[in-house]
């Protein structure tokens, strides 16, 4: 707990100035949510930008803003001035922000608890929801929503099961990252990353959330190959033996195991085809991408994959744009794959497995545009990183 004091102590003092601000963002909930996203723009303009110089990556991202915001106001789709701004300026300032925070403080553990932190705030007011609607509910909501706070239950204070997974994806990335610590019995520290990946994971399995359980198992198994890869046989033997208890746990736990494989069950039944469905709503939307040029957001509901809501709202040219730089980004990221063993590079890939994999599946910017701006953050740390081309010393 001194190290993580120690650490946060260090980014307020190196100059990283909103530090606190990106706190509040990652809630996603605060009021006045644009005027923060303005000043935060502003200031990473100021300061920021003369430290950290443009990269490919963050040219494209904005000419997708610039791209995307045109065509969004151009179709008649409201925003006042400050949300006009703040949605603007988020896409880019929070992957320069990225990049600035890794060159002010290059220094793994920091940098660590910098995501672990912002993890943690994004996914802790719904683990408290998740609770409380376990013990009103069960372990198993069927109607997959839970009710925000104390409020009479109606459709309009119930977060669907979509937000709600996405917002505790993050999480799921912590348990391979525990298995890159050396000294894992050693730390409660090492074992917070177990705590919020069991918590997210629990927050799916209540809303029976199919993509979250993907999602965990991807991490888990990147998270293997990439301790396999540094010869590190200690981890494949914890994660085997975690596998294998889930495995054999699951189903032999009584009416509770199942319950669970019941109620999964019964949602394969209950859709006509493989990923709810979503390969139809694919080839209804695709058509779409030369037909309508600027947008067809009247025409279909959402097409359930984040490249494709991008171009249902403003067309072809930022789903252009965001596809190639969701190709740079991955590139990237298989960079660090090949680095050697470290904790904070695990809890990376790991956070863009999640990403990348409920993209693939959910109108992710639509859902919550706090949660996508943190995204953009993440992958400015990672660009850094390989652009520094010496990562941090290893957290032990």
């Amino acid at each position: 707990m001194k190290n993580f004091l120690i650490d946060v102590k260090t980014l307020f003092l190196r100059g990283t100035f909103a530090f606190p601000l990106l706190l509040i963002l990652a809630f996603g909930n605060v009021g006045y949510l644009d005027y923060f996203l303005c000043f935060f723009a502003v200031c990473v303009i100021a300061f920021c930008l003369r430290k950290v110089p443009l990269d490919r990556e963050c040219v494209l991202l904005i000419a997708f803003a610039v791209s995307y915001t045109l065509i969004f106001l151009a179709n008649g789709y409201y925003h006042t001035i400050p949300h006009s701004f703040g949605f603007f300026f988020s896409f880019f300032t929070f992957y320069i922000y990225g990049r600035f925070i890794v060159k002010r403080v290059p220094s793994e553990r920091a940098l660590l608890n910098l995501l672990l932190l912002v993890t943690l705030l994004i996914c802790l007011p719904y683990y408290i929801e998740t609770f409380k609607d376990i013990k009103e509910s069960g372990l198993i909501n069927v109607s997959r929503a839970i009710t925000l706070e104390d409020e009479e239950v109606d459709d309009d204070n119930r977060i669907n099961a979509t937000i709600v997974g996405i917002m505790v994806s993050y999480g799921l990335a912590g348990l391979g990252t525990f298995f890159s610590f050396k000294n894992k019995t050693k730390s409660l520290y090492c074992w917070s990353f177990i705590a919020i990946s069991l918590l997210s994971l629990l927050v799916n399995i209540h809303i029976v959330n199919r993509a979250g359980i993907v999602v965990f198992i991807s991490c888990l198994l990147l998270s293997v190959f990439y301790q396999l890869r540094a010869k590190n046989t200690g981890m494949l033997v914890w994660g085997v033996i975690f596998i294998l208890l889930c495995l054999v746990l699951v189903p032999n736990v009584g009416d509770l195991g199942d319950d669970i494989v019941s109620v999964y069950q019964d949602r394969a039944l209950d859709d006509e085809s493989s990923m709810g469905n979503r390969g139809d709503i694919w080839k209804k939307n695709i058509p779409h991408l030369f037909a309508d040029f600027f947008g067809w957001r009247e025409k279909t509901g959402f097409a359930h994959n984040l490249w494709l809501d991008f171009a249902r709202e403003c067309g072809i040219i930022p789903f252009v744009l965001f596809l190639l730089f969701s190709i740079l980004t991955i590139k990237t990221a298989y960079r660090l794959f090949l680095i050697r063993n470290s904790p904070l590079i695990c809890f990376i890939l790991g956070i863009d497995t999640a990403i990348l994999l409920y993209c693939m599946v959910e109108p992710v910017f639509q859902a919550n545009r706090c949660y996508f701006y943190v995204s953009c953050f993440v992958w400015g740390i990672q660009s850094q990183l390989i652009k520094m081309k010496v990562v941090p010393s290893p957290v032990k």
